[in-house]
């Protein structure tokens, strides 16, 4: 489920005004529309002449019924599907009551994939005439376009036949019409008028369907931003919940006795049923969790804390504290610890204050030789410990380090992403940028069965696992990735590009790409060795760029002091 986050008022109230103005424009767009369908929706009898529909015509070859684009005569219309072209035919025939000249229009959705030559054959008195109909656009609101004036007798039938044969797109047959043309001028008829009124109405009411589309595409772009979200369970409505029965062998269909709610019964000292469960049972369960009387949760956050910040949780098994895992180090600390951040509201930043400004932390990882002699493992944290650095902090540096990282945080990591990880279709057309993208390692997509290479050998955490610790290795397939990965190449060129940029000398641009990329200045023998390398090279960015990707190969450049 997705759950709103927090945000603030003022955030808050402006998505609730755009979203009630959004409701109020969708209304007026609802109640646009459906004057509009009932202006389309006017029959053939309200039409002048004699209108023939495509129900009560004769079909040959295959034909399509529609009801897609809304104006149309009847109760729909049909089209040839744009295939089989030359085997399908339409013939709309009648028999008129007046012999005379007629003018004949038909009625069709028009539009860009429409055919632009239908033939069309129109039998009159004096025999059959051939024309062609273009169907891209309709020349008389809405859906009507004159063929022209044509004889016809009240002895034989008027006709007229669309063909797909030689055409170039969907053919449509919606309705034809036959309207008698007078010798003289006369003036309209009350049938005329209305139907002159009636096509006013309809172009007027497509206008105003359209604005209303409009105002509202104008509207949604104009929103705030979205209220952050966050997936995560919600209880259903209390009467809905109920204990749950065993699934034996976790088969859905095989159930054995009901379990009532209740925590883990190896971690209870009596019985961890909960007697009055309101909803889930999940806030009995998060107050149980952390009750001052079950200090485990507070010990298990402490150390693993401890361990980011130390290199070594105080319990080394930072998954483990039962009794096939390590005994604490210092459980007196660990207590301490654990206390004070459960009496401290279990803030985080008191505690992490807590352990940077104590004197273990702030000690060197400088060797000494007597204190390995006698703790050889650091167990009593005689210096600090000497750690790798995790990948999202060596990639994050190096975009740092080309001036590329972009610390805006990111709430939709996966939008723009395709039905790849909507809707696990193998089908979609996603792509991923991959370490690419200039946002923090934080901000990555993190996809099942596709993780970057450059991540995967610097033991990012699995991402189809629970990792409280992650393995760290330092092995020579590392260093390859760090020199042979695109990406580092790219950000080691526009680091080389930036420290070209800043000066001029050589020891200056020295000086600046230590500062850059190892946060220090060159000691005598760095600038010893850049001198060899640089050699008659000096303003060669090549050179820079090839210099820079090793230093971020290097050990220094990975290694925590």
């Amino acid at each position: 489920n997705r759950v709103k986050l927090p945000v603030e008022p003022a955030h808050l109230t402006a998505i609730q005004q755009h979203q009630a103005e959004l409701k109020s424009l969708e209304a007026e767009l609802k109640d646009a529309e459906q004057k509009l369908k009932s202006i389309q929706n006017q029959s053939s009898e309200s039409l002048v002449g004699t209108v023939v529909d495509d129900a009560d015509a004769t079909k040959t070859g295959h034909w399509k019924a529609s009801t897609l684009f809304k104006s149309f005569v009847g109760v729909g219309y049909v089209h040839d599907d744009n295939r089989n072209k030359g085997d399908a035919a339409i013939r709309f025939a009648t028999r008129l009551s007046q012999s005379g000249q007629y003018e004949v229009r038909v009625s069709f959705s028009d539009g860009s994939t429409r055919a632009s030559n239908v033939p069309v054959t129109v039998e009159t008195s004096a025999g059959e005439q051939s024309v062609v109909l273009n169907q891209q656009k309709a020349t008389i609101a809405p859906t009507w376009r004159s063929l022209g004036s044509f004889a016809f007798s009240d002895q034989s039938d008027a006709a007229v036949t669309l063909s797909n044969t030689g055409t170039s797109g969907y053919v449509i047959a919606d309705a034809v019409q036959f309207i008698l043309q007078s010798d003289e001028p006369a003036s309209p008829t009350a049938a005329e008028v209305d139907q002159a009124a009636s096509r006013a109405s309809l172009a007027a009411a497509q206008e105003v369907v359209k604005q209303r589309k409009l105002r509202i595409k104008e509207h949604k772009a104009a929103a705030p931003a979205k209220a952050p979200e966050a997936m995560a369970p919600a209880d259903r409505p209390s009467n809905e919940i109920a204990d749950s029965p065993i699934h034996i062998r976790g088969e859905t269909r095989n159930l054995g006795p009901i379990a009532s709610r209740g925590f883990l019964q190896v971690c209870s000292s009596g019985n961890a049923t909960i007697r009055q469960p309101i909803g889930s049972g999940r806030l009995e369960l998060a107050d149980w969790l952390t009750d001052p009387d079950n200090p485990i949760v507070a010990r298990v956050f402490v150390n693993r804390v401890w361990m980011h910040l130390m290199g070594q949780g105080i319990v080394r098994t930072v998954d483990n504290f039962g009794a096939q895992g390590e005994r604490p180090t210092h459980p007196r600390l660990l207590d301490a610890l654990a206390t004070r951040f459960v009496r401290n509201g279990w803030q985080l930043k008191p505690l992490i204050r807590d352990i940077v400004t104590s004197a273990a932390y702030q000690r060197s990882s400088d060797f000494s030789s007597e204190a390995l002699a006698i703790d050889p493992e650091n167990r009593m944290l005689w210096r600090m410990h000497r750690r790798r650095l995790p990948a999202e902090s060596i990639r994050d540096t190096m975009l740092m380090a080309a001036g590329e990282l972009d610390r805006r945080p990111r709430q939709e990591q996966m939008a723009g992403r395709g039905t790849l990880v909507s809707s696990n279709n193998a089908d979609s057309k996603a792509t991923f940028a991959g370490v690419g993208e200039p946002c923090r390692s934080l901000y990555l997509p993190t996809v099942r069965g596709y993780m970057p290479p450059m991540m995967t050998m610097l033991d990012v955490a699995d991402p189809d696992m629970l990792v409280g610790r992650r393995p760290t290795t330092n092995v020579p397939a590392q260093a390859l990735v760090l020199i042979n990965s695109p990406e580092i190449h790219h950000w080691a060129d526009t680091t080389a590009t930036k420290i070209l940029d800043s000066a001029t000398g050589f020891d200056s641009r020295l000086q600046n790409t230590f500062l850059r990329c190892l946060q220090r200045d060159p000691k005598t023998s760095d600038r010893t060795i850049a001198e060899d390398f640089f050699a008659g090279q000096e303003n060669s960015k090549q050179a820079w760029r090839e210099y820079i990707a090793a230093l971020f190969a290097s050990t220094e450049f990975r290694i925590l002091d």
